[in-house]
């Protein structure tokens, strides 16, 4: 999916989830902006986390061109115990045998309380190239912290 110059933007309202991308799925964004996605987990114990307010990449490829993450959320419910209903990265989670890509892309305003830009899993292949650039932050194997994911390489 490609946009550019006068970015097109997916919106969710604050109200939903924009993307999920599962089942081997091999997806390019290119000058695209992704905001205001929200995606709360369900109250009650042993319930799925929220993951990804934007977007929830599980065992697939994603590339990520001249992107744009604003004012997404994953947010816990209201019966949250430090054991129970978490929720995982504002902009985007991934998990599973994944492969992310960041080429150029900006998060700003993003929240989470485990990953506030983006929440990432261990068995992730992730690249992030020069240009990206974040405020919230993000967590690698669920207790990496990097706030400056410029020219890394992990996984």
């Amino acid at each position: 999916m490609s946009s550019k110059p006068g970015r097109a933007w997916f919106d969710g309202g604050n109200t939903e989830q924009l993307f999920i991308i599962k089942g081997g799925s091999t997806v390019v964004f290119s000058g695209i902006g992704f905001r205001n996605g929200y995606l709360k987990t369900p109250t009650g114990t042993g319930q799925t986390p929220a993951k990804g307010g934007c977007i929830a990449i599980d065992g697939s490829n994603v590339d990520l061109k001249d992107a744009k993450f604003d004012n997404c959320q994953a947010v816990q419910s209201d019966s949250y115990s430090s054991t129970t209903n978490p929720a995982y990265g504002g902009g985007l989670s991934v998990d599973g045998w994944s492969a992310l890509s960041l080429h150029d892309v900006e998060f700003t305003s993003n929240s989470a309380p485990n990953g506030g830009d983006m929440y990432i899993e261990p068995s992730v292949n992730y690249t992030c190239t020069s240009g990206c650039s974040n405020t919230g932050g993000f967590y690698v194997s669920n207790d990496f912290r990097c706030t400056t994911p410029v020219d890394a390489l992990i996984g």
